[in-house]
């Protein structure tokens, strides 16, 4: 299986710079340059440990996921990172090197509104060149691309794990700590681990 996913540009952050400084009690005349660009990795580093460590995208992604038929459980998988919005393609990979677009309802359902299994119409027929071997999925996941719609106790992990490392910054190091973690386990997927 392989997955790739399309992140989000710094001004798109969940946690914009301005509101993160006045969290930590920080004011523009304090910071240098650098210090203002350490901030904003570990702005974006707190995210993506997040997303991470709970198999959940926090923004609005666009997740590429490839995997092969025998990866699929009685026809069956379930997309990773959710919460899910929409399904942008499914092709469909044959052993003879063809491929096709599939749609929802003649090629695969569709069930789960924020996490989406999707089953796949495999016919019983013996081998043969025309049997599908792989599929692709686009799709898009993520709570949205402002803090309205994260819950409020992940950004308020990634708040708190932005100032234990700016409080440690001269020896910082991007990892989740207990606390944190703590926080994070109710939200956590274990479909991908």
């Amino acid at each position: 299986m392989e997955i790739s996913m399309s992140d989000v540009a710094a001004n798109d952050e969940l946690l914009p710079l301005d509101n993160v400084k006045a969290f930590l009690s920080l004011y523009e005349s304090t910071l240098t340059t650098e210090q203002t660009a350490l901030l904003n990795s570990m702005i974006v580093s707190a995210r993506q440990i997040c997303e991470e460590y709970c198999m959940r995208s926090f923004v609005e992604k666009t997740f590429t996921i490839f995997f092969e038929t025998s990866e699929l459980d009685d026809g069956k998988i379930t997309l990773p990172f959710y919460p899910h919005v929409s399904i942008a393609s499914v092709t469909r990979f044959y052993r003879d090197g063809t491929n096709d677009d599939i749609n929802r309802n003649t090629g695969y359902y569709r069930t789960g509104e924020q996490e989406f299994t999707l089953d796949f119409v495999i016919s019983n027929a013996t081998f043969t060149e025309t049997e599908p071997v792989g599929y692709k999925v686009v799709y898009v996941a993520g709570y949205g691309s402002n803090t309205q719609t994260l819950p409020t106790p992940l950004k308020e992990a990634m708040l708190k794990l932005i100032a234990d490392w700016w409080g440690k910054r001269d020896d910082y190091q991007p990892m989740l700590d207990m606390r944190t973690k703590r926080i994070l386990d109710k939200y956590k997927s274990n479909d991908w681990v």
